[in-house]
């Protein structure tokens, strides 16, 4: 397979890959970049050299087949393509545009495989870390939560013994106040009598 830097083809692959010479691809990447007013579209390596994705190979295939075709200079077909809003081609995604996967050959697909399989790592890295870190806090909770219940039987049996006592209270008061009623009125019976006598 083709060195790559990040998942991208470096210009002597990506030249190679479109069916160019090396300096042709450079002259058809400083044109969109200037037609794009854009120095930075095609990410660099730390020295400066431009590295090309997936979605970059299709757009200069794309510019270098009507280039051919139709025998327009290539700042002319780069300012149509933006003119006519082809904007999928000028994405810094570095996956392909869906309707010219099936014209690749097997190099650019083994591109958009090995891109795809990294994000694809990279999500199940993100997965298994995030999995990992629910895991553990569930163990940290395991023991409040078991605390939090322990409390709770204890709220409860201590809410029963209230409940109890608060029950003991009023019958005791209830049978008190019956005492009382019972004394109060032999009391006025017995002072009725007296006075009757």
């Amino acid at each position: 397979m083709s060195e790559t830097f990040q998942g991208r083809l470096f210009p002597k692959e990506a030249a190679d890959s479109i069916g160019i010479a090396p300096a042709t691809l450079r002259k058809y990447s400083q044109i969109i970049e200037d037609v794009l007013e854009d120095p930075d579209f095609f990410a660099r390596t730390e020295q400066n050299n431009r590295t090309y994705s997936a979605r970059n190979i299709a757009l200069l295939k794309h510019i270098s087949t009507e280039s051919t075709k139709t025998k327009k200079p290539v700042k002319t077909i780069v300012e149509m393509l933006v003119e006519e809003g082809n904007t999928e081609f000028f994405s810094q995604d570095n996956t392909l545009p869906a309707q010219n996967i099936e014209s690749l050959p097997i190099k650019e697909l083994l591109l958009i495989i090995e891109q795809q399989n990294k994000k694809i790592d990279q999500l199940t890295n993100a997965l298994t870390t995030f999995t990992t870190e629910v895991r553990q806090e569930f163990q940290d909770m395991k023991p409040l939560i078991k605390d939090s219940k322990q409390q709770l039987l204890e709220l409860k049996e201590q809410q029963e013994e209230l409940n109890t006592s608060v029950k003991e209270q009023e019958e005791k008061l209830t049978s008190r106040a019956q005492i009382t009623q019972e004394e109060e009125k032999k009391g006025f019976f017995s002072r009725l009598f007296s006075k009757n006598k």
